[in-house]
């Protein structure tokens, strides 16, 4: 064995042994606290790579949505004055082009509608009461014109949001016609209220355009009872009917910190000032998951039942996760189109998680493709089942390339100049984005990327990125 490979041993193992010394005082704590008037229900732990005790097998019961009313005032905008839809105002990074509009309307005869002619962030908020833990879905319908790509770190379009969080719903651009957008917001206990947006462009992702916004919703689609469990970097909103069905909870948790602690090693750094990460499970999404801080989690992408096999870690979590470590300013340095959209290099950070994971935890599984897989193969099977084919086909695709075949092709490249150089490009990124203005053009990301890297492994790799249909210089 190397002495890299022995070291690395030693340091996961140490990471091990401090967690398994911080959950057993967190035990010690809650068994010696006041116990609560309720009983609560335990499982007991399975250890990895055995299976649960119970023969019987979990299920998750669909829970039925049952809507409450619309909570917002004046939701289809027909109330008002002058240029004043009632019950909403307007607010902005920059003095923007806000019009309570009577020439486009979904229904009725009046809309409101935001304006940008240079990058901006606006948007018509509404302040709303609200029940601690509890699950709300807004929607709205959504026109644009022209909305345009942000050249900032969040390349988003016209969205709904909630004030101060930082996740949104499917967005927006270009020209569309009228579109129901929804996203689903999970309150906490402490919350009141909320404050939601009808918006164009984001933190740090500010945009140009014309929307329209009509016939909004915000409605109570149900109780938000949840576990909630703390680790040292995540921690986990679960509902308590699910939480249940985990056999090791405290072990999941256990190895979701140890992830996070991976990714930040890869990256460099850690995103939202060291905070914690909650992960919040919700009853539905637009997508199966949605990253930020909190990861949104679609109850049934959750996938709880695989999870009630301790083995598993759950490929979309970690997925997420790796979005989170996507920072900016930075990242807007090397995520761009096509091959090198988002998706491929929360991949790339999962693949490295799996295969340092799989050191420790060589029985660990993800779900996928029908079955459970050791996680020490996930960067083989993007490798086997996307790249490999794509070469035998003799294809050129560059940029055009589906995501998960440059994962397959980076993961094989690993094999060839280890972990450690990527590690280095993704550092080298913080400094360069502090003396240079972002990118407009995916061949010059691919190409600053194609020249860290080589100059951190040693080797030049352009005619390899090449080969594979790059057009580097």
């Amino acid at each position: 064995m190397s002495d890299s490979a022995g070291d690395r041993i030693c340091i996961l193992m140490f990471r091990l042994m401090v967690m398994l010394v911080l959950m057993s005082l967190m035990l010690i704590s809650e068994a010696c606290a006041t116990p609560a008037a309720t009983t609560k229900k335990t499982v007991p732990s399975t250890p990895v790579g055995q299976a649960p005790a119970s023969t019987t097998a979990p299920s998750i019961v669909d829970k039925p949505v049952i809507k409450g009313p619309n909570l917002l005032t004046n939701p289809g905008f027909e109330l008002g004055s002058k240029n004043q839809p009632e019950g909403w105002t307007m607010t902005g990074w920059k003095p923007g082009k806000f019009l309570w509009d009577t020439a486009v309307a979904r229904s009725g005869g009046h809309s409101v509608k935001i304006e940008a002619q240079q990058a901006n962030d606006l948007r018509w908020i509404q302040k709303v009461s609200v029940l601690p833990n509890s699950q709300y879905q807004f929607t709205a319908w959504v026109r644009t014109k022209d909305v345009g790509h942000s050249l900032d770190a969040n390349d988003t379009g016209a969205n709904l949001c909630v004030e101060g969080a930082y996740s949104w719903s499917e967005d927006l651009k270009g020209t569309n016609d009228w579109t129901l957008l929804s996203f689903d917001i999970l309150t906490g206990p402490a919350d009141s209220f909320l404050t939601i947006d009808l918006r164009l462009g984001f933190y740090s992702g500010t945009n140009t355009g014309i929307v329209w916004f009509d016939d909004a919703s915000l409605q109570k689609i149900g109780d938000g009872n949840y576990v909630l469990s703390e680790g040292q970097h995540i921690t986990l909103q679960l509902f308590t009917s699910d939480a249940s069905l985990i056999s090791d909870l405290p072990g999941w948790l256990q190895k979701l910190d140890m992830a996070y602690e991976l990714l930040e090693e890869l990256a460099g750094s850690s995103p939202y000032d060291g905070a914690k990460i909650t992960i919040r499970e919700v009853i539905t999404t637009k997508y199966g998951g949605l990253s930020g801080n909190p990861i949104l989690m679609n109850q049934k992408t959750l996938q709880i039942e695989k999870l009630n096999n301790p083995t598993d870690l759950d490929f979309g979590v970690i997925h997420e996760l790796g979005h989170d470590f996507d920072i900016p300013p930075y990242s807007t340095f090397y995520i761009g189109d096509g091959a090198i959209n988002a998706e491929g290099w929360a991949n790339l950070k999962l693949v490295y998680v799996a295969d340092q994971m799989s050191i420790l935890f060589p029985e660990a599984t993800f779900w996928g493709d029908g079955r459970n897989y050791q996680i020490g193969e996930t960067g083989s099977i993007f490798e086997k089942k996307w790249a490999t084919p794509y070469l035998q086909a003799g294809r050129r695709d560059g940029l055009q390339m589906n995501h998960d075949v440059l994962t397959g092709l980076l993961y094989s490249l690993k094999g060839q100049i280890g972990w450690e150089p990527f590690k280095l490009t993704f550092r080298d990124y913080q400094p360069y984005s502090k003396g240079h203005s972002t990118m407009a053009s995916s061949v010059d990301r691919m190409r600053l990327f194609v020249t860290l890297l080589s100059k951190n492994s040693g080797v030049d790799l352009a005619p390899t990125f090449r080969l594979w249909g790059f057009d580097i210089q």
